[in-house]
């Protein structure tokens, strides 16, 4: 299958992740950068939203849920823009002009061919599947919800397949907008989750960044293409979501990321000039908070953890306010109980978030500092563009004084990348990054976010600084300026594609791979898995090491796996199952545990798994040579065999 043929499927994605957002946010009455960078945030909240009502109705998911909670939510946002201009009319406030748009429109676009190349060359192929860990749960996962009809994320967790709805909590939007895909075009499990994950980076990241710097710089027409297009610029993300782990609901979260940002920079009035009041954006703000949440909770408290400095700002504002009011002892007291209450709220929902440490630390304190300095976490090479014009735009910011609380949100995001990275296991450790279970490229694909802005400013200043020399050589024609405006553009734009973004494309690209050497399938363990459909009848069970990926039976060819994760033995008979069935003809109680558990097939991938690591599943190796079963399909050392000793 080529990229072309992915079109269909790219515009049916783009249409679920766009236009339920895009009518709500009209409907606010936003406009402008607002409206196109806030309409993923919105329909990813309507997307969550439904996906939790859905079962609660009775309903299967699909479209109709979505359009349903589309149309509700409409109606409380129209509710509340004539409800709320009435009681407080307000005259009009100026819109970003359409040459504004435009600019930002060049930008976002030169992003979303840079990700989404680089994305196309990463996957390979659009049917190629990420050869990571967490993609067994995500794929069979996609199957669960497609097969059950229900994608919410109250009850995913735990990937509950013998009984729907039974499950624990786990972030299920990325699983409800991925299958949406698949039941209205058809298309598999490995493509429609490659066309997502296009989506996610290349349109969804880069419309909220030019709509979060926009508050920060002003409507500045450099300004908004540099915003588009350093979105791009920065291995850590959305290349390195797409690589480690994977994490497609983390993708999913942080991509949304900037437009909630942008909604608290707005609702807070620390912004340059905005284009809408506060009050509304504060409303809009609780429109996409719960997709940003649904979509990980982590991400929902990493808005909160880079707000922290705006919050800061604002009471250091509103104390001075006060004083120059000589207010009286009980508004000072009320007002000092508003924020106590605030950050107890805050460190409630740590503590409650927080979950247990999983990752050490990779290297020293010194040398995470370091990486945040220069763009380069985990390991990635240096992004020496984006970091030169960082320290620029830092040095601007301090020299002016302006946009403090600035200088604050890049501290905090280098600040939990530097304790995840390099501070020893400690209670200090844990209480500050458990939330992301100390996981380094977790925080790592926040610092592009904190940093853009910088790396923005930068950029216009050294835009602005190339014209002034050229205007002291003599006074240009405003068609030379253009040119020359685009030439340093252009220039700066390319150079920011070097080494940092390449390095993390390559790197990434061993992920998928599909060679005898692939971390988790095979070619020949594709091409059986490929094949059991055809001779495993609907409602079978396959058993398998899960470990092997041999579980992705499940997603892959439609048969329920014995075990359709990894992390451990459901039962006692899956145990005795996996470690005795050779033994069959000599041992009764393995019958058993196979009749027990309606067991008649088995897969045989070896024992090469995809931590590299050895869990004991004895009774799934060696099939070929075992008397208990008769080969079915076999492609090299990979086999799908039927149990005949019971």
């Amino acid at each position: 299958m080529s990229w072309w043929e992915t079109i269909p499927t790219f515009l049916a994605a783009l249409g679920f992740g766009t236009l339920p957002g895009l009518l709500l946010a009209a409907l606010l009455g936003l406009r402008g950068m607002a409206l196109v960078g806030s309409a993923p945030a919105f329909s990813i909240t309507s997307i969550a939203l439904a996906s939790i009502v859905a079962p609660m109705l009775g309903m299967p998911w699909g479209p109709l849920p979505v359009t349903f909670t589309t149309m509700a939510l409409a109606v409380i946002v129209t509710g509340f823009r004539m409800f709320w201009h009435r009681m407080r009319p307000h005259p009009p406030i100026p819109q970003d002009t359409n040459r504004l748009l435009l600019w930002a429109a060049i930008g976002v676009g030169f992003a979303a061919v840079a990700i989404g190349v680089r994305f196309a060359v990463i996957f390979g192929s659009p049917e190629n599947i990420s050869q990571t860990y967490d993609n067994i749960f995500h794929l069979n996962a996609l199957r669960f919800v497609l097969n059950s009809g229900d994608a919410s994320s109250l009850t995913l967790g735990g990937l509950p397949i013998d009984a729907p709805g039974t499950g624990s909590f786990y972030p299920a939007v990325w699983h409800a907008l991925t299958t949406l895909i698949i039941e209205v075009t058809g298309a598999s499990i490995p493509v429609s989750v490659n066309v997502v994950s296009i989506l996610m980076g290349a349109i969804f990241w880069p419309l909220g960044c030019v709509f979060l710097v926009r508050q920060i710089v002003g409507p500045r027409a450099v300004a908004m293409v540099g915003a588009g297009a350093f979105a791009a610029a920065f291995g850590a993300f959305p290349y390195t979501m797409v690589d480690f782990g994977v994490l497609y609901p983390y993708l999913l979260g942080v991509s949304l990321l900037p437009a909630a940002l942008a909604y608290v920079i707005i609702a807070a009035r620390v912004g340059v000039q905005p284009t809408m009041r506060p009050s509304r954006a504060r409303f809009a703000l609780l429109g996409v908070a719960p997709g940003v949440a649904l979509a990980h909770p982590s991400v929902i408290m990493a808005l909160l953890a880079l707000s922290v400095p705006i919050m800061l700002f604002v009471i250091y504002r509103e104390y001075q306010r006060l004083k120059m009011e000589e207010a009286s002892r009980a508004r000072f007291a009320v007002f000092i109980a508003i924020w106590v209450v605030v950050f107890a709220v805050m460190g409630a929902l740590w503590l409650i978030l927080k979950v247990k440490i999983s990752w050490k630390p990779l290297i020293t304190v010194a040398q995470s500092i370091g990486e945040t300095l220069l763009n380069a976490p985990v390991d990635l090479p240096v992004a020496w563009v984006v970091s030169a014009l960082m320290v620029w735009g830092i040095v601007i910011v301090v020299r002016e004084r302006v946009h403090p609380w600035l200088l604050g949100t890049l501290a905090m995001a280098m600040f939990l990348y530097v304790v995840a990275a390099g501070v020893p296991h400690s209670i200090f450790r844990s209480g500050i990054v458990g939330l992301w279970y100390g996981d380094p490229y977790r925080l790592a694909a926040l610092l592009p976010l904190a940093a853009l802005p910088f790396v923005v400013i930068g950029f216009v200043a050294l835009h602005d600084t190339v014209l002034g020399r050229l205007r002291r050589r003599g006074e240009p024609t405003a068609r030379r300026r253009r040119v020359y405006s685009t030439v340093v553009v252009a220039i700066a734009l390319l150079a920011s594609q070097g080494i940092s973004v390449q390095g993390a494309t390559i790197e990434a690209t061993e992920s998928y791979l599909v060679n005898d050497e692939s971390k988790l399938l095979t070619p020949d363990e594709l091409d059986v898995l490929h094949h059991v459909d055809e001779y495993v009848p609907e409602d079978e069970i396959v058993a398998g090491n899960p470990w092997t990926g041999a579980a992705l039976v499940y997603a892959i060819a439609d048969r329920r796996a014995m075990l359709p994760h990894v992390g451990g033995f459901d039962t006692p008979d899956t145990k005795l199952l996996a470690d005795r069935l050779r033994q069959a003809n000599r041992d009764p109680a393995v019958c058993d545990a196979a009749r027990a558990l309606d067991v008649e097939y088995v897969l045989d991938f070896g024992i090469r798994e995809v931590h590299g690591g050895y869990h004991e599943f004895a009774g799934f190796t060696q099939l070929a040579h075992s008397d208990v079963v008769e080969p079915v399909y076999v492609k090299g050392e990979a086999g799908l065999y039927r149990i005949t000793a019971c």
